[in-house]
């Protein structure tokens, strides 16, 4: 049973440690020293064909596989968005931009967004211009999107920069409504006075795709602005998961040393459990102790694409409660199924099963993560 559980465990993790290639140098690469990343064929086409730098800004990342709102996808993060590339679709909708103003939204919905004010949905039947007159019946000033109830008015120049601004999905050189909503998407807020746009208080608007601030002190046509959305939705990911209010999987999502950890948890579906209120304690693997127990061991993928092993061999590696390195001097040993897991002291390190705890005690908010430099076995 050993023998046969390592064999299969190998095997998975030779799949899961097939490295991304990096963006190879290429004729149609265009390239930005101000980020040092390039962009290339479908990505580079759409970005320069929708409006390229000021819509977009420069790119921050390589295009690579990401994992977006829960399924993986070839993409590339910009300043201002993220390019997705979505092969299920036909042009022009195989490149998609990324929902990071929604996303942003929800995620900092309480902690940057002080005033709830700005989410309160608009009536549509009573919002009037300051003279009286209804939004309703004054079309050229202001439009309201029933999806989400809010009006996007002139009053900032938000509507003139909505419409005059679209992707070009049927070649004319008119911006379409739809070519507008492609773009921005809906808005999820009223405009509102953000004390946190740069450096300094600026009227701004969240849509689905974009935040539009209002920057009086520009000259036309810059007094409306596009927020860096793209780089805010990456740190506040990134920054999200070091408070100890957030999850396991949270804190090993932002660790680029558990990415080997992270995939094998969401193949088995085991990453929902590790996002809950249950407290757990987890013995995480680094890539390191993946790719060295993987080399003793010379096995194909396919060997364990569908197996349900995987799960029973990452249950080795959780245990139930919140579990310090200290609570390990009162016990003998742990049970996961048929496997029995046990440790020792070596002076003062912990040795799980045949794993050195190489950094102990992370204290989150769901329970206590320990790196380990190898990968539980145990034994019947």
């Amino acid at each position: 049973m050993f023998k046969s559980l390592a064999i299969v465990f190998a095997v998975l993790c030779s799949m899961v440690l097939i490295p991304s290639m990096p963006t190879q140098a290429a004729s149609d690469d265009r390239c930005f020293a101000e980020t040092g990343f390039c962009i290339s064929g479908q990505i580079r086409s759409y970005w320069e064909r929708n409006g390229g730098l000021p819509v977009f800004g420069f790119p921050t990342s390589e295009f690579r596989s990401m994992d977006i709102e829960g399924n993986p996808f070839m993409a590339q993060n910009f300043e201002r968005n993220r390019l997705e590339l979505h092969p299920e679709n036909k042009a022009p909708y195989d490149v998609l931009i990324g929902r990071v103003g929604a996303l942003n939204m929800t995620a900092l919905e309480q902690a940057f967004y002080t005033n709830p004010v700005i989410f309160a949905a608009e009536d549509y039947d009573t919002m009037a211009l300051p003279g009286g007159e209804l939004y309703k019946n004054t079309p050229q000033v202001a439009k309201f999107f029933p999806q989400t109830k809010f009006f996007v008015t002139s009053q900032f120049g938000f509507l003139q920069y909505w419409q005059t601004h679209g992707l070009q999905l049927d070649g004319k050189k008119s911006i379409s409504e739809a070519e507008s909503l492609a773009l921005f998407g809906l808005p999820l807020t009223q405009p509102f006075t953000s004390e946190d746009v740069g450096n300094g208080s600026y009227v701004t608007q969240i849509f689905e795709r974009a935040r539009f601030e209002y920057h009086p002190e520009n000259p036309e046509p810059y007094k409306v602005l596009l927020g860096l959305l793209g780089n805010e939705f990456l740190t506040n990911k990134a920054t999200a998961c070091e408070s100890d209010t957030q999850d396991i999987m949270c804190a090993l999502e932002s660790d680029p040393e558990f990415s080997i950890l992270v995939a094998l948890l969401k193949t088995a579906g085991m990453a929902g459990e590790l996002k809950g209120r249950t407290p757990y304690t987890i013995f995480a693997p680094h890539n390191g102790a993946f790719q060295a127990f993987t080399a003793e061991n010379n096995f194909t993928v396919e060997q364990l694409n569908t197996d349900p092993l995987l799960r029973k061999l990452l249950l080795a590696h959780i245990m139930q409660g919140k579990q310090m390195q200290a609570d390990f001097t009162k016990m003998e040993f742990w049970t996961s199924g048929d496997r029995k897991i046990s440790w020792h002291f070596i002076e003062v390190r912990l040795l799980v099963d045949n794993a050195f705890v190489l950094v102990a005690d992370n204290v989150v908010g769901n329970g206590v993560i320990h790196v380990i430099h190898g990968v539980i076995i145990g034994k019947e």
